[in-house]
């Protein structure tokens, strides 16, 4: 195997690592959004808009730094 070859397949590593870390961030927030949807909609805190954008506003927050740790 030449270096130019192993330097393309580190590449490829590194690509398809790259998108098994987006792939688990967008599988990550869409149990979360799934567990917003079924806790948050349709419960106490939906029916105070100041109540349910702080909410919405910390489960974006916690998305955030989930995704920052994958």
């Amino acid at each position: 195997m030449s270096i130019k070859s192993e330097a393309e397949a580190a590449g490829e590593r590194v690509e398809q690592a790259e998108q098994a870390a987006v792939a688990r961030i967008r599988a990550l927030e869409s149990r979360i959004e799934a567990w917003f949807t079924a806790h948050i909609h349709n419960s106490p805190a939906a029916r105070d808009t100041a109540v349910f954008s702080y909410v919405r506003a910390a489960v974006d927050e916690l998305k955030l730094q989930l995704s920052k740790e994958i």
